[in-house]
């Protein structure tokens, strides 16, 4: 499989990539992009099962921890990073295969920590476009910017985000991470949220919000999700 027909390019701010990795750690293939440098940046996530040895090789590598490597090459067996650093201080297999990435950048995937998946279309924003195909389309961009996770905060049915992680678990897309919405009386800051919330509840039949007292009920609310 060519690696360059499985990226696509976008422009990424300097001041967005804040992805940490570290050098010498097993990382899953789908966890690293690749990006190429015309004034601005550019990367698409590279995420595919690869058999045997792939050398990317003669890249700038933004490790995340303050290194940065060029040129620099990164070495991926059976579909995971095994090392990283100068060509010439890597063990190559003789069979790996070679691909050039001269003029391009490699750094860590990116994880969004706050989203509400499923509300955001090409069309608008609204409780209107929650629902599985919209939320699988949302992590699916995700992943073509270069993100490997995201995390939708307190704004999802319980009961669908865990039917909907085995789904799309496996997928070419973002992983899926969610949190069960529960907060105090009135749950939340947000009324223009809440009305939206509200309405994927009422469609769905399944609750979305938990108004929270006290730290029994907390405990007792979440032992039930767990037990889900």
């Amino acid at each position: 499989m060519n690696i360059h027909n499985l990226c696509k390019a976008f422009v990424l701010p300097v001041d967005l990539l804040r992805a940490k990795w570290h050098s010498g750690v097993v990382v899953s293939l789908s966890m690293f992009v690749s990006i190429s440098c015309f004034g601005a940046l550019f990367f698409a996530q590279v995420g595919f099962a690869q058999s045997g040895a792939l050398l990317l090789d003669n890249a700038t590598v933004i490790v995340g921890d303050g290194q940065v490597i060029s040129p620099g090459s990164v070495l991926v067996m059976d579909d995971e990073i095994v090392a990283v650093g100068a060509a010439d201080t890597l063990a190559i297999p003789e069979d790996a295969t070679v691909v050039d990435l001269d003029g391009k950048y490699l750094l860590p995937a990116l994880i969004d920590a706050h989203a509400h998946l499923g509300y955001q279309s090409a069309q608008g924003w609204g409780h209107e476009f929650y629902g599985r195909d919209n939320l699988l389309a949302n992590l699916r961009q995700y992943a073509y910017y270069g993100f490997s996770a995201v995390f939708s905060a307190g704004s999802d049915p319980a009961e669908l985000g865990l039917e909907l992680q085995q789904e799309f678990a496996g997928l070419p897309v973002a992983r899926f991470l969610f949190a069960v919405g529960m907060g105090p009386p009135g749950q939340g800051p947000n009324d223009a949220f809440l009305l939206e919330t509200a309405e994927v509840e009422s469609r769905l039949e399944m609750p979305i919000l938990r108004g929270i007292e006290g730290p029994v009920q907390a405990i007792a609310l979440a032992r039930e999700v767990a037990e889900q």
